[in-house]
């Protein structure tokens, strides 16, 4: 499948997007208030919104997460997917398949409704990128993991939190999403004000108010001081608002909220348009502003947004520190309120770091933030940003103009790597170095034609563990039944760096297997196995969903989704008794052996060769029942179902008995067609052995549907055989109808064939019963070379191996 990609750009602007027009008067109820009160007023204006499926947000999403060129718009990801058509449940990298993200983790709370499907924190994000964050806070981390898979990128990096507070692992998204992540957390805090308490994380407090540790809210403030709203966030309030939830997320209409319930403004009333008194609400006071390394004599530029409300006269523009200045002195009362892009340089003739504060003024409104930059001889590289464990991002500060190319060298231990030195364009800054080796040292140089920089030194930090999981089979489409279980998954499971075993888990009524005989919610994998088996089990009606929860010491993985529905076998048909109106009326022209009779039944039309009625015999209930003859007055007595079973054939039930005690038994075979009788088919277990003189009821299972996958209409009959044996008579036919089931194979990354232990056996299931098979030691020795014709007719010592048919391959461990 074709997916697009966009570059990762260095933005120096940001410029605030003009909020939605909330219905007037939405909010009204909670002006005046401040704090706890106003959280608890926003409260009552969001609960109770109307709840979308969890099958229904893949919908949702064709409307709320897409960009200009209708793709999904993935904030953990430079890919660029198709609705639909890429979303998934299993995944190998990044830019495999998007899913649904919990931006809080469904672990915190429970798992329960509404909050699990609430699209205010339920966003579109890559698989792979999903499953690395599994259930880790947010934060900040200097040197995390960003994952990288050809062309794309993560939108995100995991890692030890540098943040002050807390120093655990976390996962920190791009800049550019901070500000969304933020506001997604703050609606929570709101809409589920009255339960927060008792949700759990390292994030939050247990209580309703703050409803946040003291470091997570530092840091939710933070983010969304740091990242204004989007297009992107009122575009998706307005359609979750008027198309699904018909609520709203009161931190993307009025961001200002924030600083009023947690930030500056606590005990300050808020009101829809505004206090009433003047005030600057960007910059935000005590903020820093940072504008890197710039190279001597040569300005850089930054430009900070303005905004204030209620001014009454222009605003005064201060700034002081050597090398700082500003493009303009005095902004107008009307620009600073609309909003007002103020551009700022440093220039430094002096190698070091230079502090400023800037100071904005307007009557009795003032706001200040400080200022710092660092001057550097030669082309300024900067620091090595999102350090991972296989890659980096390295810096600079483009001197040039916008059309300028840089090189840079990457090196390790002296000597430059393969692929380097690379052409860079100037104006990117930053440029991602990857397919390294976790903790080791590289330095890297930037230049120009004129111009380079210092080395920079860069570690890469210990490798992160994961466990990830690939199938080709659907693990969102099991069907089962009442009385069935589903068809079998087979799912692939590919661990990094984790060397102790892993725990998987499911909730009922999946289970789990690593031999397809041996089913239950947990089973234990060492970390080199390769295969288990998923199923649905036989269940009431309904649709039930699971998280596939992959455990290995503090690892968790709960990012892969189960989901299946249990639906009734169709009703069937009406039981052939033999007592029509029809047979009555003709019962004395039936009772010859060596005919072939026509009949209309109580329930279906039919066709009996080889017997025939006498009034003599007496049926399972009373009244009639047909008699076949022995062997040797027909070579085959049948009685055939001439009518169509448009509803499926699923099991069929009926009594039969032998004609006398003295009879020999007889063996019935129960026989199927699926085109109108021409061709006749054998079930699984469809023959019988009728040995009793009494009435007893047997069953074959039949299971064939009407249609099934792509495969035209079947013509479907039904009919019983005597093979061998004496007379019998047969009654009460019954016949349940049969819906095949969602097909779930067994064919994974092309291959059509499987291998696993059980039992201390290597079991194969291949197409191919003949095949060639190859199976080697990981030290590279052949442990056998031969054709396998029993599936489970290997054992092999304790080890893992790789088995080798054709060109593809299964790693298999035997303990």
């Amino acid at each position: 499948m074709k997916r697009l990609v966009f570059s990762i750009v260095t933005m120096t602007v940001v410029i605030l997007s003009a909020r939605a027009a909330e219905p007037t008067n939405y909010y009204a109820s909670c002006e005046g208030k401040t704090g706890q009160a106003l959280l608890a007023a926003l409260h009552n204006v969001i609960k109770g919104h109307t709840q979308v499926s969890y099958s229904g947000l893949w919908n949702m999403y064709k409307k709320t997460d897409v960009d200009a060129n209708n793709k999904i718009w993935d904030m953990y990801s430079n890919v660029k997917y198709t609705p639909g058509t890429d979303q998934c449940g299993t995944y190998s990298h990044v830019g495999d398949c998007y899913n649904r993200e919990h931006s809080l983790p469904q672990s915190w709370f429970g798992e329960a409704t509404p909050m699990k499907t609430d699209a205010f924190h339920v966003y579109p994000t890559d698989g792979k990128v999903n499953g690395q964050r599994s259930n880790y806070p947010f934060g900040e981390c200097e040197n995390g993991e960003r994952l990288s898979y050809n062309q794309y990128v993560g939108a995100g990096k995991l890692g030890t939190c540098t943040f002050t507070g807390y120093s655990g692992t976390v996962f920190e998204p791009d800049d550019v999403y901070k500000g969304d992540f933020a506001r997604s957390y703050l609606y929570m805090a709101a809409r589920y004000y009255d339960v927060i308490e008792d949700w759990n994380s390292d994030m939050l407090a247990g209580n309703a108010y703050p409803a946040f540790t003291t470091w997570a809210k530092n840091l939710l403030l933070k983010w969304t001081r740091l990242d204004p709203v989007s297009d992107k966030e009122t575009t998706r309030n307005e359609k979750v608002y008027t198309e699904y939830q018909h609520n709203r997320n009161p931190f993307i209409d009025h961001p200002e909220l924030a600083e009023y319930i947690w930030g500056n403004k606590v005990g300050q009333a808020w009101y829809v348009n505004g206090s009433p008194t003047p005030e600057f609400n960007k910059p935000v006071a005590g903020s820093t502003i940072n504008f890197g390394s710039a190279a001597l004599n040569r300005a850089k530029q930054v430009v900070v947004e303005v905004l204030a409300s209620n001014l009454t006269s222009n605003v005064t523009v201060s700034v002081t520190g050597n090398g700082f200045s500003s493009a303009v002195s005095t902004i107008t009362a009307a620009q600073a309120m609309n909003g007002y892009n103020l551009t700022l340089s440093f220039i430094s003739s002096t190698v070091g770091n230079a502090t400023g504060t800037l100071t904005l003024t307007s009557g009795t409104a003032s706001t200040s933030v400080a200022l710092t930059a660092r001057a550097l001889s030669g082309l300024p590289a900067g620091p090595a940003t999102n350090i991972g464990a296989t890659a980096f991002v390295a810096t600079w500060t483009n001197v040039d103009d916008e059309t300028a190319t840089y090189t840079l060298t990457v090196k390790q231990g002296g000597i430059t790597l393969d692929g380097y030195p690379v052409t860079v364009n100037a104006a990117d800054e930053a440029y991602l170095v990857s397919d390294l080796v976790p903790e080791t040292t590289y330095t890297y140089t930037v230049a120009s034609n004129i111009l380079t920089s210092n080395e920079i030194a860069v570690t890469t930090i210990a490798a992160i563990p994961s466990v990830d999981f690939e199938s080709n089979d659907d693990l969102e489409a099991f069907s089962a039944s009442p009385d069935d279980d589903s068809e079998i998954a087979t799912v692939s499971m590919y661990a990094e760096y984790i060397s102790d075993p892993i725990t998987l888990t499911v909730t009922q009524p999946f289970a789990l297997s690593k031999d397809r005989n041996i089913w239950a919610s947990s089973i234990t994998l060492d970390p080199e196995e390769e295969t288990f088996f998923v199923k649905l089990r036989a269940c009431p009606e309904g649709t039930y969903t699971s998280s596939l929860v992959a455990t290995s010491g503090s690892y968790i993985n709960d990012a892969t989704v189960l989901a299946g529905t249990s639906v009734e076998e169709t009703s069937g048909y009406n039981t052939e008794t033999f007592d029509s109106e029809w047979i009555n009326e003709n019962i004395n022209s039936l009772g010859a052996y060596n005919k072939t009779y026509s009949i209309t039944g109580s329930a279906f039309n039919m066709q009996l060769a080889g017997g025939g009625f006498w009034t003599s015999d007496t049926g399972h209930n009373g009244g009639l029942a047909p008699r076949f003859a022995k062997s040797g007055n027909n070579p085959n007595p049948s009685l055939t179902i001439t009518d169509e079973l448009s509803q499926g054939i699923g099991t069929v039930s009926f009594y039969a008995r032998k004609w006398s005690a003295n009879e020999t038994a007889t063996v019935l075979n129960v026989q199927y067609s699926i085109d109108g009788g021409a061709t006749w088919l054998d079930p699984t277990e469809g023959a019988v052995e009728i040995s009793s003189a009494e009435w007893t009821q047997y069953s074959v299972s039949v299971k064939v549907a009407k249609t099934t996958g792509t495969r035209a209409d079947r013509d479907l009959r039904l009919r019983f055989v005597r093979d061998t044996g004496a007379r019998f008579f047969i009654d009460d036919i019954d016949i349940t109808g049969y819906k095949e089931p969602t097909s779930v194979d067994a064919v994974k990354d092309g291959k059509d064939w499987i291998a696993y232990s059980s039992a201390r056996h290597l079991v194969i299931d291949f197409a191919n019963p003949r095949a060639h098979v190859d199976i080697y030691s990981v030290d590279g020795r052949t442990a056998f070379s031969g054709r396998v014709e029993k599936a489970n007719g290997l054992v092999l010592p304790d080890g893992l191996y790789i088995v080798v048919i054709g060109d593809s391959a299964h790693r298999v461990l035997f303990k």
